[in-house]
């Protein structure tokens, strides 16, 4: 059920979920890819596998990277009140810094808010 959610974009996401999900799942994806890279490097000296394997593998480690982070920045800026549709700023160039250091370190709108309930209070009402 958890992973269910986690793929979903509806509903808000605090703080610490984003960065326990959201992050570190960016991470491993990353770790993945670039230890793959790397254990390609020696058979690219030796010739034995094109340079283009492996930016294609780099490309697509980037790709499952953004993937794995949708969800959960699409919910936090739910959480912070803003539309999902923010989640494409992390595609400029320029602004993608902090606009994840805005998703890390915002607070959430107190209450509810127009994405759904505030899941703080949920949580601690559940326990």
């Amino acid at each position: 059920m958890l992973w269910r959610s986690y793929f979903s974009v509806s509903g808000r996401m605090p703080r610490r979920w984003f960065l326990l999900f959201g992050v570190l799942t960016w991470f491993l994806v990353i770790l993945l890819g670039v230890n793959y890279a790397l254990s390609k490097s020696e058979s690219v000296v030796n010739g034995e596998v094109s340079q283009e394997e492996i930016y294609w593998i780099i490309y697509l480690t980037g790709v499952l990277a953004y993937l794995a982070l949708l969800a959960p920045a699409i919910k936090r800026f739910h959480d912070i009140g803003w539309s999902g549709w923010f989640f494409l700023l992390l595609f400029v160039l320029i602004i993608k810094i902090p606009v994840a250091l805005l998703l890390v370190f915002m607070p959430g709108s107190k209450g509810d808010n127009d994405y759904g309930v505030n899941p703080r209070y949920r949580v601690q009402a559940a326990a």
